[in-house]
């Protein structure tokens, strides 16, 4: 390695963490949750299934609202080395690296677990659905192995002859 890039994410180039498919899922699981709400409570209706309708409400609407909840907390996330940009359907967040309190990633977990050591405007933790390896085979260890790597390397500070350098300092000031 030299200076503070990385191999897996050089300096200044933009590298999605996040599933490329995490907003699409957002709307996908919104719809299908909506239309297995919609259907039995229809079927119930018409048929004038009082009874239907309300175990349609106990037990589908909690069910849908946890999964749709499951996938509106997901972000999507992308590094360029120094920063974390974190976005939403609307609005991106972009923070420093040096803003990380800690990743939490499993072995066998799509997940990644990002908290912060103060609130930001999308909370004091971000969720996200790591990129897969292969195919379907969970990346999420990898990821968040890169990112503490990353985070650490931000915390250092630049190296001395590193890419990044002080652009209020004058040539020859001795600082890089």
């Amino acid at each position: 390695m030299v200076g503070s890039e990385s191999p897996e994410t050089p300096s200044g180039e933009l590298r999605m963490l996040s599933a490329a498919d995490t907003d699409f899922q957002k709307i996908l699981v919104f719809v299908l949750g909506i239309t297995w709400l919609a259907v039995p409570i229809s079927v119930a209706a018409s048929l004038g299934s009082t009874g239907g309708l309300l175990w349609v409400l106990i037990i589908g609407v909690p069910v849908v609202g946890l999964l749709v909840w499951g996938q509106f907390r997901l972000m999507v996330v992308e590094t360029d080395g120094r920063s974390l940009f974190v976005s939403t359907f609307f609005e991106t967040m972009t923070l420093p690296l040096t803003l990380i309190e800690s990743v939490e990633s499993g072995w066998m977990s799509r997940y990644v677990y990002v908290a912060f050591r103060q609130p930001t405007p999308f909370g004091s933790e971000v969720v996200f659905r790591a990129q897969a390896a292969w195919g379907f085979f969970p990346n999420g260890q990898e990821i968040g192995d890169e990112l503490r790597a990353l985070v650490a390397r931000a915390r250092r500070g630049p190296v001395p002859g590193s890419v990044f350098r002080d652009r209020d300092a004058q040539p020859g000031s001795g600082t890089s």
